[in-house]
């Protein structure tokens, strides 16, 4: 039986979580700072209507979990909490314990590797989960999977095929692709055109099916990702825009991303990550990106007017 350490219990944590246990096969833990530790050693967290009670740990509470190290840690949080929970990953991680940070981005995997160590981690991010968050109860409609890889060994490294056993025993959906540089791009450019979208105009995915409006913009957006992936030397091609428009598709019509959800909650977004990150390459390149550019300061007023920034 493989041991999973979970960091992070928001929407996606709370939703892996659940399917491992579910499954029975995988010890579960749940990794939080000292400070958090009596909130979540008794939280239960709804998930589809199923209520999960994980074991929890921090490094100073160890007790009630399990003991040891991870064979995987599964790295969840929003961005700026990266960080924190970095540290906190940092006092458990084993030898031998592979990381994966699936964070929205491209920058995750800088900071967990400066922390933990270039062997322990793949680069990763989920793709195609539709979870919606409210308080402690979490609902989705598809769980999506994990697309995971080493960089640059590709997909026979034997890092991926060891986590590729434990992700098959948990029963959490995976994908090895032959380039995961290419579809971590893929996935930004997602980000940086549905989720940005989706804060300005707070719209559920059945405005990104049928509006068509929406579908222009959209378009435009992922251009600009496109076209800088491209002159960075990433195999990313436009084909990959109408893949996208066409997978929204399966969405819950009712379903918001998770930065809409940030919105209507008064949370800071991820805003640096997506525009303000696509601004400092293009900035760098020398190539103008009116479209983020816009994106960009829209979102930050959003943010003031919610009161998620000062």
């Amino acid at each position: 039986m493989y041991k999973v350490d979970i960091v992070g219990l928001g929407a996606i944590g709370a939703a892996y979580g659940a399917v491992a246990s579910t499954r029975g096969n995988t010890d579960i833990r749940v990794l939080v700072d000292d400070s958090r530790y009596s909130v979540y050693k008794d939280k239960v967290i709804e998930v589809n209507g199923e209520p999960f009670r994980f074991k929890a740990a921090s490094p100073s509470n160890r007790e009630g979990a399990f003991e040891g190290p991870a064979d995987l840690m599964i790295i969840a949080c929003k961005y700026p909490a990266l960080e924190d929970a970095l540290e906190v990953a940092r006092q458990f991680a084993g030898e031998d314990t592979l990381v994966m940070t699936v964070l929205n981005g491209l920058l995750s995997e800088d900071s967990a590797i400066k922390k933990l160590g270039e062997s322990r981690v793949l680069h990763s991010f989920c793709m195609g989960i539709d979870t919606v968050k409210h308080g402690d109860r979490v609902d989705y409609r598809n769980i999506g999977r994990i697309v995971f890889g080493a960089v640059p060994q590709g997909p026979e490294d034997p890092r991926v095929l060891k986590a590729q056993e434990i992700l098959e025993e948990a029963g959490i959906p995976f994908e090895v692709p032959q380039d995961i540089l290419a579809m971590m791009w893929k996935k930004f450019m997602i980000n940086v055109s549905g989720n940005q979208l989706s804060a300005v105009l707070e719209l559920n995915y059945g405005y990104f099916q049928e509006d068509e409006d929406l579908k222009t913009l959209l378009r435009a957006v992922m251009e600009e990702v496109v076209g800088l992936a491209q002159i960075k030397g990433i195999n990313l091609s436009d084909g990959a825009i109408e893949e996208y428009l066409n997978s929204v598709k399966k969405h819950d019509p009712k379903g918001k991303t998770s930065m809409h959800q940030d919105i209507e909650a008064g949370r800071p977004t991820e805003v640096e990550l997506f525009a303000g990150h696509m601004l400092k390459m293009g900035e760098e390149l020398g190539i103008d990106l009116p479209y983020n550019r816009m994106l960009y300061h829209l979102i930050r007023i959003k943010e003031r007017q919610v009161g998620a920034r000062q």
